[in-house]
């Protein structure tokens, strides 16, 4: 059986970096960013481990809490965090009540706090995993000792990051951290992807990410726990958010799902003039990049590049674009664009060859640009000038950007605007309107044009 699919709205109630050390500092969440938090909803939190800060200190325990705003309601704790990055767990109507009223707090032993996010509750796939005599009657009893079980890999094998794996159970008894315990681990039945004192829940959610994702779908995963009963297992698939960093090493699109919808976050500059390539659809770039942006596919190579206005922008597709970045400093070029229910779609499709130029889009960050055409802006005499530069030795290019590929000879490319529903053509290769870039008849740049003729802006000028 297949899992199903599903679309769970998630909102990010944090997102950023909140260093803790041994206990020294928590996160804390207003009550006001829970107004309308329901029982039976997702609370997820992600992390780093702070390895060489715990070793520092001569530590060698990681972990995390989560509690409501006044750390009377201790809603769970991930024990030894060491081989973890992420808890996620639904909500009891309890909890909810004491997070509306004193927020959350989330509480650290050597970790980077780096996503608190909330949503609706995940819906159950027709997916149960359960091998054995044991499960024949329907649960698997985990005795006041310890008792394993091992789940089927079949279908974990297909599981994508942001996934979850659910274990539902009942216990009796103490909530102490080891008189109700439930463990998720790896095939050696000792290594934890997730341990839990289980007193406080009724339910156990182990997200896929980046950390776990390769231990689920290659091995076998166990179950070690005592004192409790389980009564179910299931793999269940939602939306989750993920953030794509144009400057990230370690960007790795094969891990997204490229079935289910995802919410993503890019991040990455944008300037008055630059290119864009992003591995989903976006029906609607002029909304959600803003700043006045206007986008450009290419059309063909004619004394310059000629470039055609689009209305969306197709996944894997290269694209030009240019931005109104009045009054935007360059450090604030880089920023957060949200997109909702998108669909991953890793192929890249390069612009059809022209005069030897191709258009091709990137997702790897740092790509060498060397003999590649980039948008640049150069000072020519001190005016500033924009066009598709050749990049030279040690010049890179980041993720979800484009680049013009080719065997001309110049090292320069006129950026030419095509609106065909006016038939109008503009040359744009300046930041300001009063720039004036002179070429001779070989197309060698001038830049002290003495008599004779010039083109200047895609025009012919006689300097007498």
């Amino acid at each position: 059986m297949a899992a199903v699919s599903v679309s769970a709205k998630q909102t990010a109630i944090f997102k950023g970096v909140k260093a803790t050390g041994s206990w020294a500092s928590h996160l804390s969440l207003d009550a006001s960013k829970f107004a309308n938090l329901s029982a039976g909803d997702v609370l997820s939190v992600k992390w780093t481990n702070d390895t060489e800060g715990a070793e520092a200190a001569g530590e060698d325990w990681i972990q995390i809490t989560v509690c409501d705003g006044i750390w009377s309601t201790k809603l769970i704790d991930s024990g030894d965090a060491k081989f973890i990055k992420s808890l996620t767990f639904t909500l009891t109507a309890a909890q909810v009540t004491a997070i509306k009223a004193n927020g959350l707090a989330v509480g650290g032993h050597f970790v980077n706090i780096t996503d608190v996010v909330i949503g609706d509750a995940y819906a159950a796939s027709d997916v149960e995993h359960w091998d054995g005599e044991a499960w024949s009657t329907g649960n698997f009893v985990m005795p006041s000792g310890w008792a394993s079980t091992q789940l089927n890999n079949d279908n974990l094998k297909n599981a994508n990051i942001g996934d979850c794996i659910t274990v539902s159970f009942t216990h009796e008894g103490g909530i102490g951290e080891w008189a109700a315990q439930l463990q998720i681990v790896n095939a050696d039945g000792w290594t934890n992807l997730i341990a839990i004192p289980a007193g406080t829940s009724t339910s156990l959610s182990l997200m896929v990410d980046e950390s776990n994702y390769a231990v689920i779908t290659a091995g076998d995963v166990r179950l070690n726990g005592c004192n409790l009963t389980i009564t179910g297992v299931q793999l269940q698939t939602t939306d989750m958010y993920y953030a794509l960093n144009h400057t990230a090493a370690d960007v790795d699109l094969s891990k997204l799902p490229t079935t289910t919808s995802v919410n993503i976050d890019l991040t990455r500059k944008i300037d008055w003039n630059t290119t864009i390539c992003v591995p989903f659809d976006v029906d609607d770039p002029y909304t959600a990049f803003g700043h006045e942006g206007a986008f450009y596919s290419l059309k063909e190579y004619n004394s310059g590049l000629v470039f055609t206005p689009a209305s969306t922008l197709e996944a894997g597709k290269p694209y030009y674009a240019t931005f109104n970045m009045d009054g935007i400093n360059e450090e604030d070029k880089t920023m957060t664009f949200s997109f909702d229910a998108v669909t991953i779609n890793t192929t890249l499709t390069p612009s059809a060859e022209m005069s030897g130029l191709t258009m091709k889009g990137n997702y790897t960050p740092g790509i060498s640009m060397t003999d590649k055409y980039g948008v640049a802006c150069v000072n020519h005499g001190g005016s500033w000038d924009w066009a598709f530069y050749k990049g030279g030795t040690g010049t890179t290019l980041n993720a979800f950007s484009a680049y013009i590929e080719g065997t001309l000879s110049s090292a320069r490319l006129d950026i030419v605007i095509d609106d065909e529903t006016t038939g109008v053509q503009e040359l744009k290769n300046a930041r300001t309107e009063e720039l004036k870039s002179y070429y001779d008849l070989m197309g060698r740049r001038v830049a002290q044009p003495a008599k004779g003729l010039y083109v200047v802006n895609g025009k012919k000028v006689v300097i007498k």
